[in-house]
């Protein structure tokens, strides 16, 4: 699998973390993916790829050529089949809706066709980008349009700062009062704000980037045991940090150690994982 990543220049990278190309001739897989900290505009030009939330639940993308990939709280199952060629656009947590104008608590745990967001200039801009072999045009073209439609003046400075703060903050009763207090806004107006902008409430948010960083350290030392690394965390308990874990993961901690110790998980990319 061959893989660029192409950090955007400014004003974009107050907004955007990376902008994505991978390709491979034949490319056959099968991964759970753990929920990421990410909202991400998708370009598809492989043979087959498709996500799936779990049995029982509507498929969320089946070869689509352009979608917006919501922060999602559940994993979700990626098939790759044939000949693979992507493109994407890695938002930071409250980077989508500068691009949309759209709440961003609307793409929670879903994929939307990006036509259907950001208008038929989307559909040209595919097109041109499939038209080009050199992958830095591709980022040029893209970041290009980026900027075309870049909102000036819309997200709260708070926004950025909070995320921040709860991403160095540990998990503990009454964190999110006492930021809104810090902030000078009630919990109430900053729950709103993060539901339009981040489209999690900051509570949800934390969980969430604690998750990460578990899997990191899980990824990056899959031998270590366990309870010193839930209590390092702010878990209360080893049963607390179990729960948790299987609700955003879809398994047990254990199960992700030996899937890591197996190979099937990169420490580079801890929240996808091999299955076939």
């Amino acid at each position: 699998m061959f893989l660029q990543i192409h950090t955007p220049s400014a004003p974009l990278d107050y907004y955007i973390d990376a902008i994505w190309y991978s390709a491979d001739d034949d490319f056959q897989t099968i991964h759970r993916t753990i929920p990421i900290l990410h909202h991400e505009l998708i370009f598809n030009f492989s043979d087959h790829f498709s996500v799936h939330a779990g049995r029982g639940t509507p498929t969320l993308v089946s070869n689509a050529g352009c979608w917006i990939s919501g922060l999602h709280t559940i994993p979700t199952i990626t098939r790759t089949m044939g000949r693979h060629e992507m493109v994407g656009v890695l938002f930071k947590p409250y980077g989508l809706r500068q691009f949309t104008g759209a709440p961003a608590a609307g793409f929670r745990n879903l994929a939307v066709s990006g036509a259907e967001i950001m208008g038929n200039d989307l559909e040209s801009l595919m097109t041109r980008i499939a038209r080009t072999a050199i992958i830095n045009e591709k980022f040029s073209m893209l970041e290009d349009f980026l900027r075309s439609r870049c909102r000036a003046a819309t997200l709260p400075d708070y926004i950025p700062h909070a995320v921040r703060s709860l991403a160095e903050e540990p998990a503990r009763i009454g964190v999110i009062g006492a930021l809104a207090t810090d902030i000078g806004i009630t919990t109430a107006a900053m729950i709103a704000a993060f539901n339009n902008h981040v489209g999690l409430p900051p509570l949800a948010l934390l969980n969430l980037q604690r998750l990460n960083r578990v899997l990191a350290d899980l990824a990056a030392d899959p031998r270590g045991p366990l309870t010193p690394l839930a209590h390092r965390h702010g878990y209360f308990d080893q049963a607390h940090f179990i729960r948790h874990f299987r609700r955003a993961t879809g398994m047990t901690p254990s199960s992700y150690k030996r899937a890591a110790l197996a190979g099937g998980i990169s420490p580079i990319s801890p929240n996808s994982i091999l299955l076939g």
